[in-house]
């Protein structure tokens, strides 16, 4: 499971943040949980709307849903947070955390946090050689959905041997998980 970490700073007394996780959630959704803290030392009482904080998540293409929370007193407030959203296929999710700092209660937000469900990016680097050529794949895999994956990256070629075709083929071959392999061909011209 991925770490989630979003963070909004404002002064000593105006903290805001989430601290969790998130898991796909078939292969076009997510679900997340952890906890949202915040300070916030604002004097109120002479406005018509409330210290609030407002924690965001949505698919990296999509809008955000939000969910607000209203800190009291100048001490620390916690609270447990799960919930849940949709994504496009394979899509990473974006986080963000804010408060109402203006004078007339605009919000004002931290930097987004970009997690990828299903756990962390594996590095794949993969380097077939032979005398008087070279073919290599880089790129990374994750966990996406209960059963799925996701690869990116790009197969490449390096050198050609003297005399070679005029069109050459490469081949980069994954299991599914139904146990058969898959292939997908890439086809080059010689420049």
């Amino acid at each position: 499971m991925p770490n989630v970490s979003v963070q909004f700073h404002e002064g000593s007394g105006l903290r805001a943040s989430f601290e969790g996780v998130v898991d796909p959630d078939g292969a076009e959704g997510y679900v997340f949980s952890g906890k949202v803290r915040a300070i916030c030392a604002l004097d109120r009482s002479s406005t018509d709307f409330e210290n609030t904080v407002e924690f965001g998540h949505g698919g990296e293409s999509g809008d955000y849903t939000y969910v607000a929370y209203r800190p009291e007193g100048g001490e620390e407030n916690v609270w447990t947070v799960e919930g849940k959203g949709q994504r496009k296929k394979n899509e990473p999710v974006d986080f963000k955390i804010g408060m109402n700092t203006g004078l007339s209660g605009q919000f004002s937000y931290g930097k987004s946090v970009t997690a990828t469900p299903g756990g962390p990016r594996q590095e794949i680097d993969l380097f077939l050689h032979d005398p008087g050529w070279d073919v290599q794949f880089n790129g990374f895999a994750w966990a996406d959905g209960p059963t799925g994956y996701v690869i990116q990256g790009k197969l490449s070629r390096g050198k050609l041997r003297q005399g070679s075709w005029e069109s050459e083929q490469m081949t980069f071959g994954y299991k599914t998980s139904s146990g058969s392999w898959e292939y997908k061909i890439r086809r080059s011209t010689k420049a």
